[in-house]
């Protein structure tokens, strides 16, 4: 995911529970299975004056959601990103392999027909990375959590870009 630092959001991780809580039964993780995901699947972009930014998703096939991410601006790559979600004996697993930096494991926590979350309380930041779609062609990712005691939350959008 891009990164444009974690910003000050008081009360964001309340109002991301309503958000969710509010629309629908939500499954908890022993309920879920990986192609209950498949709805994450397809190409993915948002375009800004000088900046692209990708996000492909392959459908589940074998237990695993793989995903790719590219950030691009004024033609240069910025920020690259390999992600597995991976059905195994202790649930969905999103592991994320941001280049330069240590993979890192979060477990999902719920997940229903267009929205899923994962948690991670011992990652520095972000502790909770939650993805969502909106009307039915944007996709929607935040992240958030705390650093220095504060709540700190990031989130982008991503309109389809093949029709998929």
């Amino acid at each position: 995911m891009a990164r444009s630092g974690p910003a000050f959001c008081p009360g964001l991780l309340a109002a991301a529970w309503l958000l969710f809580a509010t629309h629908g039964a939500l499954a908890d993780r022993a309920d879920v299975d990986i192609t209950d995901l498949g709805w994450l699947a397809g190409n993915w972009i948002r375009e800004d004056a000088d900046s692209v930014s990708e996000h492909v998703w392959l459908a589940p096939r074998g237990q695993v959601i793989v995903g790719l991410q590219r950030d691009t601006r004024a033609g240069i790559t910025r920020h690259t990103e390999f992600v597995e979600i991976r059905q195994g004996p202790d649930g969905i697993v999103f592991h994320v392999y941001p280049v330069g930096q240590v993979p890192t494991d979060f477990f999902l926590v719920w997940a229903d027909e267009r929205r899923m979350l994962f948690e991670n309380p011992d990652h520095d930041f972000p502790q909770r990375i939650l993805y969502w779609i909106e009307n039915g062609s944007t996709l929607v990712a935040r992240i958030e959590g705390r650093v220095e005691g504060r709540i700190r939350a990031s989130e982008w959008r991503w309109r389809r870009a093949d029709g998929s």
